[in-house]
């Protein structure tokens, strides 16, 4: 027999909990009471009850009982809570992620457990995003047991939260949020990453180009390109971006993307490209470099310049200044100099991340 992989493991972890629910119906009373007595059973005073009639209610397909198993998430008997979560995810109540999260700061370690798997089972149903987002203003306990769902939801802004928290305030939520965006999938991994570095703050937009580059994830190369292509960040993330990318040469396709620089459709393309090669810093990307100083476009030609610079190869420097003496650089000789003094050290450099 061969033995179950890890992921498979997750799944069953994640399956049990629910299959226990399921089965617990089968315990229920034999009288097999309405809806309506169920609900009524629900406040009774013997917990035994209450926890059928929550299974109860989970099994009919009907939302309209979500209110009152909600309610029953309050409980005093950690196992009427439990079975309260375990029907609201079977139901499919999204509209109660909030209160099944703040199990995740129960006393009780199995409501926590039940509480994480029910959110994971509820994450990928339409709407489960933006109610994950609103619990993840809650405490640092419930943030870090509402990580895994987010991963599971698969929606974009639920996995740009996913990355932005590797940077949480809270060490453990951050550690937590790193350990699962390390094991994720590689696609939901990248897509995570450029989602924090289109949106999240600027300490989680470094932590994440980090986290890009220890993981080679090549499907967040063009987020990564288009930050280096277009320098609109800070300078902490620019160069955390260089490094991520630096750190990926052994699995970019260097001729790929001397090819793009040359030959790319539009300047962005060939910006882009170009800053790519500028992090790689070996002998394809120098000379993509120095070759775009002559593109029809002033915008590549100044991310050339930038480039050069940032690689402080100073073999560049005869390159730079006929680039800057050339008449038709003009509207741009300006740009062009500046890059040529960063090189020379005339100008503070930009910090290069190698």
């Amino acid at each position: 027999m061969r033995p179950m992989t890890p992921s498979l493991v997750s799944r069953v972890c994640r399956v049990v909990p629910l299959l226990v629910f399921v089965a617990a119906t089968a315990r229920a009373a034999p009288a097999d009471p309405s809806a309506t007595e169920a609900r009524s059973r629900l406040r009774g005073a013997d917990p035994d009850d209450r926890m059928r009639a929550a299974t109860l209610l989970g099994t009919t397909g009907d939302l309209s009982h979500a209110g009152a198993l909600s309610e029953a998430l309050g409980d005093p008997y950690p196992a009427v809570r439990e079975a309260a979560t375990g029907a609201l995810a079977h139901l499919g109540a999204i509209d109660s992620i909030a209160a099944i999260s703040k199990l995740l700061a129960d006393e009780t370690p199995s409501c926590r457990e039940m509480a994480r798997h029910a959110l994971e089972d509820l994450a990928p149903r339409p709407g489960a995003a933006s109610q994950l987002l609103v619990a993840m203003t809650a405490p640092a306990p419930i943030r870090a047991g509402l990580l895994p769902a987010l991963a599971a939801s698969g929606d974009e802004r639920a996995l740009a939260a996913l990355g932005a928290a590797v940077a949480d305030e809270d060490k453990t939520v951050a550690a937590e949020a790193d350990r699962i965006v390390r094991l994720s999938p590689r696609d939901r991994a990248a897509r995570a990453v450029a989602g924090c570095l289109d949106s999240g703050p600027e300490s989680a937009r470094v932590a994440c180009a980090a986290v890009a580059g220890e993981m080679r994830l090549e499907a967040a190369v063009p987020r990564l390109a288009s930050i280096a292509g277009t320098r609109a960040d800070t300078p902490e993330v620019l160069a955390a971006v260089r490094r991520a990318l630096a750190a990926m040469r052994d699995v970019l396709d260097a001729g790929a993307l001397v090819q793009t620089a040359r030959t790319g459709r539009t300047p962005a393309e060939r910006t882009d490209a170009l800053a790519v090669l500028a992090s790689l810093r070996d002998e394809r990307g120098y000379q993509a470099l120095v070759r775009a100083l002559d593109d029809p476009s002033e915008s590549v030609r100044v991310a050339a310049a930038d480039g050069l610079a940032d690689q402080g190869d100073r073999r560049a420097v005869g390159p730079l200044s006929k680039a800057v003496d050339k008449p038709a650089n003009a509207r741009i000789r300006r740009l062009l100099a500046r890059a040529l003094d960063r090189l020379t050290g005339a100008a503070p450099p930009r910090p290069s991340g190698g």
